[in-house]
Protein backbone atom coordinates (compact mmCIF):
# COMPACT_ATOMS: atom_id res chain seq x y z
CA UNK A 1 0.00 0.00 0.00
CA UNK A 2 1.43 3.33 -0.77
CA UNK A 3 -0.16 5.55 2.18
CA UNK A 4 0.31 9.46 2.53
CA UNK A 5 -0.10 11.27 5.46
CA UNK A 6 -3.54 12.16 4.84
CA UNK A 7 -4.86 9.15 5.50
CA UNK A 8 -5.39 7.97 1.70
CA UNK A 9 -3.60 4.85 -0.27
CA UNK A 10 -3.40 3.31 -3.59
CA UNK A 11 -2.63 -0.31 -4.01
CA UNK A 12 -3.20 -3.09 -6.48
CA UNK A 13 -5.84 -5.80 -5.87
CA UNK A 14 -7.48 -8.94 -7.95
CA UNK A 15 -10.49 -6.31 -9.14
CA UNK A 16 -8.08 -3.45 -10.19
CA UNK A 17 -6.05 -0.45 -8.75
CA UNK A 18 -8.13 0.87 -5.67
CA UNK A 19 -7.99 4.60 -4.79
CA UNK A 20 -8.44 5.42 -1.01
CA UNK A 21 -8.82 8.48 1.16
CA UNK A 22 -9.87 7.72 4.72
CA UNK A 23 -10.22 11.85 5.98
CA UNK A 24 -11.50 14.92 4.41
CA UNK A 25 -8.39 15.56 1.90
CA UNK A 26 -7.89 14.54 -1.68
CA UNK A 27 -5.47 11.16 -2.63
CA UNK A 28 -3.85 11.46 -6.19
CA UNK A 29 -1.69 8.25 -7.56
CA UNK A 30 0.45 9.08 -9.99
CA UNK A 31 1.65 7.40 -13.35
CA UNK A 32 5.96 8.78 -13.25
CA UNK A 33 5.54 10.40 -16.73
CA UNK A 34 4.98 14.34 -17.38
CA UNK A 35 3.11 14.12 -20.49
CA UNK A 36 2.13 17.48 -22.31
CA UNK A 37 -0.56 16.94 -25.53
CA UNK A 38 -2.09 13.13 -24.69
CA UNK A 39 -5.57 11.15 -24.57
CA UNK A 40 -6.02 9.28 -21.21
CA UNK A 41 -8.90 6.86 -20.89
CA UNK A 42 -9.71 5.68 -17.64
CA UNK A 43 -12.61 3.12 -16.29
CA UNK A 44 -13.56 3.38 -12.20
CA UNK A 45 -16.15 2.05 -10.03
CA UNK A 46 -16.55 4.63 -6.84
CA UNK A 47 -17.34 1.54 -4.00
CA UNK A 48 -17.31 4.03 -1.28
CA UNK A 49 -17.99 7.62 -0.92
CA UNK A 50 -18.54 9.86 -3.35
CA UNK A 51 -16.33 10.92 -6.15
CA UNK A 52 -13.45 9.91 -8.36
CA UNK A 53 -11.45 10.97 -11.60
CA UNK A 54 -7.70 11.81 -12.41
CA UNK A 55 -5.46 15.11 -12.28
CA UNK A 56 -3.49 15.77 -15.25
CA UNK A 57 -0.96 18.65 -16.29
CA UNK A 58 -0.67 18.28 -12.22
CA UNK A 59 2.78 19.66 -11.71
CA UNK A 60 2.68 17.94 -7.86
CA UNK A 61 2.67 21.16 -5.92
CA UNK A 62 -0.79 21.74 -6.02
CA UNK A 63 -1.33 22.88 -9.47
CA UNK A 64 -3.65 20.87 -12.03
CA UNK A 65 -6.39 20.43 -13.39
CA UNK A 66 -8.95 17.49 -11.99
CA UNK A 67 -11.42 15.95 -13.94
CA UNK A 68 -13.99 14.57 -10.78
CA UNK A 69 -16.81 12.48 -11.36
CA UNK A 70 -19.49 11.22 -8.70
CA UNK A 71 -21.83 8.74 -8.44
CA UNK A 72 -24.72 11.01 -7.35
CA UNK A 73 -24.34 12.06 -11.86
CA UNK A 74 -21.91 14.88 -11.00
CA UNK A 75 -19.02 15.71 -13.01
CA UNK A 76 -16.34 18.87 -13.09
CA UNK A 77 -13.37 19.87 -14.39
CA UNK A 78 -10.92 22.02 -11.58
CA UNK A 79 -8.62 24.05 -11.43
CA UNK A 80 -6.21 23.90 -8.64
CA UNK A 81 -3.66 26.10 -8.22
CA UNK A 82 -1.43 27.18 -5.22
CA UNK A 83 -3.75 27.69 -2.28
CA UNK A 84 -6.63 27.94 -5.01
CA UNK A 85 -9.45 25.76 -6.57
CA UNK A 86 -12.24 26.97 -8.86
CA UNK A 87 -14.82 25.20 -10.84
CA UNK A 88 -14.26 25.48 -14.79
CA UNK A 89 -17.07 23.37 -15.59
CA UNK A 90 -19.59 21.32 -14.09
CA UNK A 91 -22.55 19.32 -14.43
CA UNK A 92 -24.83 16.51 -14.59
CA UNK A 93 -25.31 13.99 -16.81
CA UNK A 94 -27.19 11.34 -17.73
CA UNK A 95 -24.54 9.66 -18.80
CA UNK A 96 -23.26 8.75 -15.64
CA UNK A 97 -24.05 5.51 -14.58
CA UNK A 98 -24.81 6.19 -11.07
CA UNK A 99 -24.49 4.81 -7.43
CA UNK A 100 -21.75 2.00 -5.93
CA UNK A 101 -20.26 -0.35 -8.20
CA UNK A 102 -20.81 1.30 -11.33
CA UNK A 103 -18.61 1.26 -14.00
CA UNK A 104 -18.01 4.78 -15.75
CA UNK A 105 -15.33 5.38 -18.53
CA UNK A 106 -14.03 8.44 -18.10
CA UNK A 107 -11.53 10.46 -20.97
CA UNK A 108 -10.22 13.64 -21.64
CA UNK A 109 -8.10 15.24 -24.89
CA UNK A 110 -5.56 17.41 -24.04
CA UNK A 111 -4.25 19.50 -27.12
CA UNK A 112 -2.49 22.45 -25.88
CA UNK A 113 -5.38 25.10 -24.58
CA UNK A 114 -8.26 22.91 -26.08
CA UNK A 115 -9.45 20.43 -23.62
CA UNK A 116 -12.06 17.92 -24.33
CA UNK A 117 -14.14 15.44 -21.85
CA UNK A 118 -15.79 12.16 -22.31
CA UNK A 119 -17.83 10.34 -19.89
CA UNK A 120 -18.58 6.64 -21.17
CA UNK A 121 -17.77 7.43 -24.53
CA UNK A 122 -19.25 10.55 -25.23
CA UNK A 123 -17.99 14.10 -25.70
CA UNK A 124 -19.70 16.15 -22.51
CA UNK A 125 -18.02 19.10 -22.32
CA UNK A 126 -15.12 21.45 -23.91
CA UNK A 127 -13.19 24.66 -22.65
CA UNK A 128 -10.14 26.33 -23.82
CA UNK A 129 -7.13 27.60 -21.06
CA UNK A 130 -4.06 27.97 -20.64
CA UNK A 131 -3.34 27.59 -17.32
CA UNK A 132 -1.46 24.83 -17.30
CA UNK A 133 0.38 22.62 -20.37
CA UNK A 134 2.06 19.82 -19.26
CA UNK A 135 2.59 17.52 -16.25
CA UNK A 136 1.39 14.33 -14.38
CA UNK A 137 -1.53 12.29 -14.63
CA UNK A 138 -3.16 10.43 -11.50
CA UNK A 139 -6.18 8.87 -10.62
CA UNK A 140 -8.05 10.44 -7.45
CA UNK A 141 -10.48 9.85 -4.87
CA UNK A 142 -11.91 12.94 -3.52
CA UNK A 143 -13.17 12.94 0.01
CA UNK A 144 -15.72 15.08 0.97
CA UNK A 145 -17.14 14.46 4.15
CA UNK A 146 -16.35 11.12 4.63
CA UNK A 147 -14.28 8.15 3.48
CA UNK A 148 -13.62 7.26 -0.68
CA UNK A 149 -12.18 4.88 -2.31
CA UNK A 150 -12.19 4.50 -6.54
CA UNK A 151 -11.16 1.01 -8.15
CA UNK A 152 -9.35 1.91 -11.70
CA UNK A 153 -9.35 -0.63 -14.22
CA UNK A 154 -8.40 -0.35 -18.23
CA UNK A 155 -5.98 2.68 -18.00
CA UNK A 156 -4.66 3.85 -21.38
CA UNK A 157 -2.90 6.31 -22.23
CA UNK A 158 -1.79 7.98 -26.10
CA UNK A 159 0.70 10.63 -26.68
CA UNK A 160 -0.35 13.03 -29.77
Amino acid sequence: VNSSANGGGCQFEQDGYHVIEEQNYAQACYMNRNVTNFAFEVTMNIIKGNCGGFNFRDQRQSSAYHFEVCQDGRYRLLLYGPHTASTLLGNTSALIKTGYHQANQLAVIALGSFLILYLNKQRVDTITDTSYSDGFIGLRASAYGGQVEGVYTNAKLWLL
